[in-house]
């Protein structure tokens, strides 16, 4: 069974009893702590942001402990931030329980969210 957690159903067929198992929808895995507390900011290729620029954006939240500035190709313009907190709370407060939060640097338009590691 490789170690997975079974949901086990008993299904009746002409009175007598099948067992049907099926692997776990969700096997044990524990949710990665360091992703809680990191926040996956997207803005417009047109926009140039800055790392000082989110580094003080986002401090005024909580203190951050990293911003990583992602580019698509060598030498293109970043699209996308991943800012590191010391705390899951401070995202949680950014996110006020929303999926995505529209907000503003200057004229900057800037889209956070959870951030979702990748496997």
């Amino acid at each position: 069974m490789g170690g997975e957690l079974e949901a086990v159903t008993i299904v009746l067929e002409n009175g007598h009893p099948i067992w049907v198992s099926q692997p776990d929808p969700q096997p044990n895995m524990e949710p990665d702590p360091l992703a809680r507390r990191k926040l996956y900011v997207t803005f417009d290729l047109r926009d140039r942001v800055h790392y000082v620029e989110l580094q003080n954006y986002f401090g005024r939240y909580g203190p951050v402990s990293g911003v990583s500035l992602q580019r698509v190709g060598e030498g293109e313009q970043p699209r996308c931030a991943i800012v590191t907190f010391f705390s899951a709370d401070i995202v949680d407060k950014i996110l006020e329980g929303a999926r995505v939060v529209t907000s503003y640097i200057g004229d900057k338009e800037i889209r956070c969210k959870p951030y979702e590691p990748t496997h």
